[in-house]
């Protein structure tokens, strides 16, 4: 978040303070821009999780883009959406939701389900 708030920072012409930008939200920031900034609030709600990280990717393309060169912004988002859905968030309430080998309405509290990835339940 911090980087991202710097480079658009830089990226509206504004040097000054750069390592922690003044009165970013009142002085650089639009009215429109100020309401999509306070979205991107953090969660510890997993549900809103991933939908969080994806607007935080938002602030950040926008950010870049006029930073740096057309191909550059491409590769930029091509490395950025692979770890976004590497990272992937889960809720494994109900793993046999997409694990159709595990009974249903069960919930496993492990960290180690490849430990029981063969049992037949």
């Amino acid at each position: 978040m911090q980087v991202a708030i710097q480079l658009n920072h830089l990226a509206k012409g504004q040097t000054k303070f750069n390592f922690l930008p003044k009165n970013f939200i009142a002085n650089v920031l639009t009215k429109a821009e100020q309401k999509d900034f306070y979205s991107l609030r953090g969660s510890l709600f997993l549900p809103e999780a991933n939908e969080q990280k994806r607007k935080l990717l938002g602030f950040f393309y926008s950010s870049v883009q006029s930073l740096v060169t057309t191909e550059k912004l491409t590769e930029l988002k091509l490395f950025c959406e692979t770890i976004y859905n590497r990272d992937f968030l889960w809720n494994f309430r109900d793993i046999s939701l997409h694990n159709p080998k595990i009974k249903s309405g069960l919930i496993y509290r492990t960290a180690t389900m490849t430990l029981i990835q063969n049992e037949t339940f």
